[in-house]
């Protein structure tokens, strides 16, 4: 049911922002994602992304887990009120910038309660 909820908000948003005025992109931004106690993915639909960041609210009361498998503890320690951006990645030998993350690989460890905001661009 977790699973099926986090899709149909990530389908909305995708279907809301994709592309701006004159096909610019757009940033996305998720609805939150309340922690379960579990390590959750962003796996449907697999987008690729320019950049993904995500922010803990200031009223979690533990740290968030990010990172490509990330669990209770393992990956980047995102502290509540804080963030943590996976940055663009460098074009292959200068040529146009085919590097892309996939959100299929962005994974949260987030405590059962806890909330976690993310926005990317495609």
């Amino acid at each position: 049911m977790k699973r099926l909820a986090i899709l149909i908000g990530i389908l909305t948003a995708l279907a809301l922002t994709a592309q701006g005025p004159g096909g610019t992109a757009q940033t996305v931004t998720l609805p939150d994602i309340t922690g379960t106690g579990a390590t959750v993915c962003l796996s449907a639909p697999n987008v690729a992304a320019r950049w993904i960041q995500f922010i803990a609210p200031s009223t979690n009361s533990a740290v968030v887990r990010v990172g490509f498998g990330a669990a209770v503890s393992q990956g980047a320690a995102v502290a509540a009120g804080g963030g943590f951006f996976w940055p663009p990645l460098v074009p292959n030998g200068g040529a146009a910038n085919t590097n892309f993350y996939s959100t299929a690989s962005a994974c949260m460890y987030i405590a059962n309660g806890d909330k976690m905001t993310i926005t990317y661009l495609p």
